[in-house]
């Protein structure tokens, strides 16, 4: 018996083993849509003046992987355009699978009793997700106040004037000019920079944060949140507080990291482990690159996932 158990767990494992391997089932190859989009986004990086490729490449992005997401699972023309150019998430996002646009049209699915309010049901489920919706509202809010109005000024002046000691203030009281010119600052390191890169990633990710709260609560809006969660877009917590760096990448965008998984890791797994089994099994310094496929995936889907995100500087 207890054998049988052995070769039973054996064979779920190599079934789940083979159903990671075996994806994607029947959708189309974006090799050329996905390589022209990561083009048209570097040639817009390079020769776009600066501010006005970085208020629309955000929008771009998500309608990017709308698109490459519509080709790939071969929908119709009309489906495809409602879906890339649904209003509730294109230009704040967040990307959202096929599936759960569909369903946000498909009001039999859902638990519903025969009052409707807005989109809202009064039920038990319309009442917890418009709550969530409106806590999360709160939440975006709440971080874009402190984006723009607290955390660029927790150790930097707002008005930096050498000679007005008196006037060089910010919000904890660390005169971090007036410490520079009274040379308390200068001990081999270079403290003001350490505070000032402090302040700076914290603004960025709180201004990330009321985006992926404002996305978060769109997608609540328009149905197409099936999950029902505060943080189906972003976790800060498990950002700020992490325990290892897969949760920081996963729960930093999960929405795009759902996008990258499906569309990307998977097609090109699968692609890579088909070519490299006809490697022989040859050792080279003590590696064998037929085992290569795996790693070479992950630089693959980091360098799409890079290319995406943008961010080259035209001046340089």
């Amino acid at each position: 018996r207890e054998s049988e158990k052995v070769e039973k767990s054996d064979e779920s494992d190599e079934s789940d083993k083979n159903k990671t391997e075996e994806r994607p089932n029947n959708r189309a190859n974006i090799t050329l849509p996905l390589l022209l989009n990561l083009a048209i986004i570097l040639i817009s990086e390079f020769y776009f003046p600066d501010q006005n490729w970085a208020k629309v490449r955000g929008t771009n992005m998500i309608i990017s992987m709308k698109l490459l997401t519509a080709l790939s699972e071969r929908v119709q023309l009309v489906t495809g355009l409602g879906y890339i150019l649904h209003p509730a998430t294109v230009i704040y996002g967040p990307w959202t699978s096929i599936k759960s646009y569909l369903e946000s049209y498909n009001y039999e699915n859902q638990k519903l009793n025969s009052i409707r309010s807005g989109i809202f049901i009064l039920s038990l489920d319309g009442i917890k997700r418009m709550m969530i919706t409106i806590f999360s509202i709160v939440l975006a809010v709440t971080c874009f106040i402190l984006s723009n109005c607290v955390t660029p000024y927790l150790f930097s002046d707002p008005y930096l004037d050498e000679d007005d000691e008196e006037g060089m203030r910010s919000i904890t009281g660390w005169h971090l000019s007036k410490m520079r010119v009274s040379g308390l600052l200068t001990f081999g390191l270079n403290w003001q920079i350490w505070f000032y890169a402090f302040e700076v990633a914290l603004t960025f990710r709180l201004g990330w944060y009321y985006v992926a709260f404002l996305s978060n609560s769109l997608s609540l809006l328009s149905d197409q949140n099936n999950s029902n969660s505060l943080f189906a877009v972003c976790n800060p917590f498990t950002v700020e507080f992490p325990t290892c760096i897969s949760s920081i990448l996963t729960n930093w965008n999960r929405p795009i990291a759902e996008f990258l998984k499906t569309y990307v890791y998977y097609p090109l797994y699968s692609n890579f482990k088909k070519k490299y089994e006809k490697v022989p099994e040859n050792k080279y310094f003590g590696l064998t690159f037929r085992n290569f496929y795996p790693i070479l995936t992950f630089l693959s889907t980091f360098i799409v996932s890079a290319l995406f995100h943008g961010g080259v500087s035209s001046d340089t």
